[in-house]
């Protein structure tokens, strides 16, 4: 895709932008009220995942890559920085639980939630690995 995810904005006001790898064609493709932070975005550019806020607390939102139809996936509260498997079928995150933080993994539709760790200290930032071909 050669394009840069990020957010920008005031703290509390974020938004999702993409732009061409060396900084041109910047295009802000989100908007609303939700705080939008720690965006990653599926391989094929389907899919944007992102941490959204209702009430300072955090949830993991999806929404199509042109930023339409964004949904809550998670229930879970307090989870970010939501990362999307290469077949688009399965996200990690983290989530609070007891005071530390947990990787959890959860169907695209946010069934299937699945608490993946679950040792001393906190777990943070899951990210699949792959290999392109």
């Amino acid at each position: 895709l050669d394009k840069v995810i990020y957010e920008s904005g005031p703290i509390g006001q974020e938004e999702i932008y993409i732009m061409d790898t060396y900084g041109d064609n910047i295009e802000q493709i989100s908007e609303g009220s939700t705080r939008k932070r720690v965006p990653s975005m599926s391989v094929d550019g389907e899919y944007i995942l992102f941490m959204g806020y209702e009430e300072n607390l955090e949830f993991v939102y999806i929404m199509d890559g042109n930023g339409e139809n964004i949904r809550k996936i998670s229930g879970r509260r307090k989870s970010g920085h939501p990362f999307i498997s290469p077949d688009n079928s399965i996200i990690a995150f983290q989530s609070s639980v007891d005071g530390q933080n947990e990787i959890f993994i959860i169907n695209m539709d946010g069934s299937g939630e699945t608490r993946l760790t679950s040792i001393p200290g906190d777990d943070w930032d899951p990210a699949f690995i792959y290999q392109l071909p």
